[in-house]
């Protein structure tokens, strides 16, 4: 297991704001960071960074969590791999004994685990097949004559999968690589009854696809014969490690380039990718082999905020792109268009040009796509009719209508008024109509992955009370000071347990959540286990409610706290604090108390049963007033 110090050391050396910044564009807000959540699509930033706590949280879609979770999350790391990247980072040294998390993980960790070993080695397995092997000269022969370096095809892993049906699974007996993984993988196939097992791919050149961390989750893989019957291509199916909407050919290598330029290039295929990042241009990606989606367009827009989308001046390569632009659009991405001359594609274009020629054309020949679409429908003949200008209008109002900015759309309402000679009324109106329809017309959600990657329980955290369940949970809100009493508890360890712990007990809690909170840091207090904001939040069950309590939406800016000449804390006596929240949650509960005896004492049968239920009522309201009357200092 990790020791605790180093895991310490790592999290106090690693500035939050700087590892969420690469992913996510924040602005100061007080004393907190906010963007636009990279988990959800969203129009008005919710996500927010406390640099002081070292935690994150979106108030949009719940997520939140630590520098570790982040990357896990966003990366699709394990819990080990993001302290490694984390150490690497800000250079420090984890003993090798330390290196691998020997806690022991959930099923569902393991075998995610197991698939990413598995890519991994089968990576290298196709990789030394295509460049060692006879079988693999037509591979080869074909590379070359692409134009593709041998140092390209080492830095992307191309690869060849022999043309037998058991060559990766004997290959990967022989390390004793367990065939559930290669299965978990994608990387092999099975009969209905799982007696016959068969490689994936076979006799086909491979294109590993890798995710922003540089892991293997998948295979692309093209054919070399002139089959009709066989598909040209063929991908990785759905698993717990590669969802094919949300998979990006090349991001891992073009995603800090993306960040320099703020401009993503986004092309067809695979040799495509290659052939520019070989040019030197390397802000370009691909989707993997389906159309463009919401998922992939969130990933990139972590990244830039330009699109410039390259795609085949075919009929396939044009309805590919007019799908994709107006989701573009909608993920908020400013969008130019580029047609490159007939006949050629990035790849072709760049290898007989070369890079300037390319870089030259996009400066000259990029526009932003309406008057991509005007340009379009004007060469099509599609601009002079009457009737077929307004299903261009229409088109053009189509795409204007997902952009979120209401000036931007304005500003491109009056362009298509000067050039079309029509009113910016007429116009906003025919808008009006055309996002109403788009917002009745029924959504096609993107695939979701069939598996989700696990995400590794702390490994300082062992067994806790089972929560208890309640009904009421989605829609009673939690008191303030319930949740105020149970964050000091957590922020505060072992001191604050005992002095809240030696005056209440989880019946003073209304909230059955904070009841059951309340319940596991005193089991947790018991048995001597560690106590921390940082294993809650890597708690799956608690990491909501618990960053929900120690997050400071609101905080003073810098501004009011230079005029008042001090820095201002939430807790300038923790103690104090507590035993605000104390007198509150004690007059809440004797309110109920107050309340259920009052019911008792009108259902009463007899006057023996009524005089115990009045006596009752007296003491509550007795006790009620002395607390309410004493300063808190004074009552605990």
């Amino acid at each position: 297991m990790l020791n605790d110090h180093i895991k310490e050391d790592i999290k106090a050396a690693a500035d939050i704001v700087d590892v969420v910044g690469g992913y996510v564009k924040l602005r100061r807000s007080g004393s907190n960071w906010q963007g636009l959540c990279p988990f959800h699509n969203e129009k008005s930033p919710s996500f927010n960074v406390n640099p002081s706590l070292g935690i994150y949280k979106c108030f949009g879609c719940g997520e939140s969590g630590d520098v570790f979770s982040f990357l896990m999350k966003i990366d699709g790391l394990t819990f080990p791999e993001a302290m490694k990247v984390l150490a690497d980072r800000y250079n420090i040294t984890i003993p090798e004994r330390t290196q691998a998390d020997d806690g022991i993980q959930s099923q569902e960790a393991i075998l995610t685990e197991g698939a990413y070993i598995a890519l991994k080695f089968a990576g290298v397995f196709y990789y030394k097949n295509l460049i060692d092997t006879p079988e693999a000269e037509t591979a080869r022969k074909y590379l070359k004559k692409r134009g593709f370096t041998g140092e390209t095809i080492k830095k992307y892993g191309l690869g060849y999968a022999p043309d037998r049906f058991d060559a990766l699974i004997e290959a990967a007996r022989e390390k004793s690589i367990s065939e559930v993984y290669l299965s978990e993988a994608g990387l092999v196939k099975s009969d209905e009854n799982g007696t016959k097992m068969w490689d994936t791919f076979r006799g086909r050149l491979l294109f590993p696809i890798f995710n922003p961390a540089g892991k293997v989750t998948g295979f692309g893989g093209r054919i070399l014969t002139d089959d009709k019957k066989a598909p040209k291509y063929i991908n990785s199916p759905q698993t717990r490690v590669y969802n094919k909407s949300e998979a990006l050919y090349g991001i891992h290598v073009a995603k800090s380039e993306i960040r320099k330029a703020r401009e993503i290039i986004l092309v067809e295929g695979y040799t495509d990718v290659l052939q520019l990042h070989q040019a030197g241009i390397l802000n370009v990606i691909a989707t993997s082999g389906t159309a463009l989606t919401a998922d992939q367009l969130r990933l990139m827009h972590r990244y830039g905020d330009k699109l410039l989308m390259i795609y085949d001046a075919d009929d396939a390569g044009q309805n590919a792109m007019d799908r994709g632009l107006d989701l573009a659009l909608a993920e908020g991405l400013s969008v130019r268009l580029l047609h490159l001359p007939d006949k050629e594609d990035p790849d072709s274009f760049v290898k007989q040009f070369g890079a300037d020629s390319f870089r030259s054309i996009v400066k000259e020949g990029a526009r932003d796509f309406m008057q991509f679409l005007l340009d379009r429908a004007k060469e099509e003949g599609q601009w002079d009719e009457p009737q077929v200008r307004r299903a261009t209008i229409s088109r053009i109002l189509k795409s204007i209508s997902q952009i979120r900015d209401s000036i931007t759309q304005q500003t491109y309402i009056q362009k298509l008024s000067e050039v079309s000679k029509i009113g910016d009324r007429e116009l906003l109106a025919e808008l009006k109509k055309v996002a109403t329809a788009d917002r009745r017309a029924p959504r096609q959600e993107p695939p979701r992955p069939t598996y989700e990657p696990e995400t590794i329980p702390h490994p300082s955290e062992s067994a806790q009370p089972t929560r208890r369940s309640d009904p009421r949970e989605s829609t009673q809100r939690v008191p303030e000071y319930e949740k105020e009493i149970i964050r000091l508890m957590i922020s505060h360890g072992y001191p604050m347990i005992e002095f809240v712990g030696g005056h209440i007990n989880a019946d003073h809690f209304e909230h059955e959540s904070m009841k059951t909170l309340f319940d596991v840091l005193i089991h947790r207090y018991g048995e001597h286990q560690p106590i921390s904001i940082e294993g809650f939040l890597q708690d799956e069950e608690w990491k909501g409610v618990v960053s929900d309590m120690v997050w400071e939406r609101h905080t003073p800016s810098a501004r009011h706290e230079e005029k008042l000449g001090k820095k201002l804390t939430r807790d300038g006596d923790v103690f104090v604090t507590a035993k605000g929240a104390l007198k509150s949650l004690k007059l809440r509960y004797l309110d109920r108390l107050n309340a259920r005896f009052s019911k008792t004492f009108e259902q009463a049968e007899d006057e023996a049963q009524r005089k115990a239920s009045h006596t009752l009522l007296m003491e509550v309201s007795k006790e009620r007033l002395r607390i309410e009357k004493t300063p808190a200092d004074h009552l605990f």
